[in-house]
């Protein structure tokens, strides 16, 4: 339809946005893929990989202790939020089964915590603090 049939029937708003709804809200969105990753960890679990699972739990605490000591440290409420979460899940799925837990559990809260202070806050911005995390464990050998 074009503003002119939109008019000519009396309608007061002419403009017309199609692809308003095309896409799903951030929350929807963060609620999808903590969906797609409770499958992968619940694969873990039914194939038995203990070990990557103690992983993907220490990096998960560690992710959500370092959201909490920043919200302590800048004097916020503390909230944990969904992106937290992806962040630790996604974090220990990506490090290999053999890193010892205590070991990752570390390396992902210094580095959570010194990315957060580089950037000042929240670090998806313009640093994929995974991305770190992942790297510098490649190269520690962790």
């Amino acid at each position: 339809m074009t503003v002119n049939v939109l008019k000519k029937a009396g309608l007061k708003s002419a403009l017309v946005y199609p692809h308003v709804y095309v896409t799903p809200s951030l929350g929807s969105a963060t609620v999808g893929i903590l969906c797609m990753l409770a499958i992968q960890v619940c694969m873990l679990c039914v194939t038995r990989s203990f070990s990557a699972l103690a992983v993907v739990c220490a990096a998960t605490v560690a992710a959500m202790l370092c959201d909490v000591i920043d919200c302590v440290y800048r004097k916020h409420k503390i909230t944990i939020t969904y992106v937290t979460l992806i962040q630790g899940i996604v974090t220990g799925l990506f490090l290999p089964q053999s890193y010892p837990p205590v070991s990752v559990f570390f390396m992902v809260l210094i580095l959570f915590l010194a990315i957060r202070y580089v950037t000042g806050g929240f670090a998806v911005a313009w640093m994929n603090p995974v991305a770190v995390v992942v790297v510098v464990a490649f190269f520690t050998g962790a």
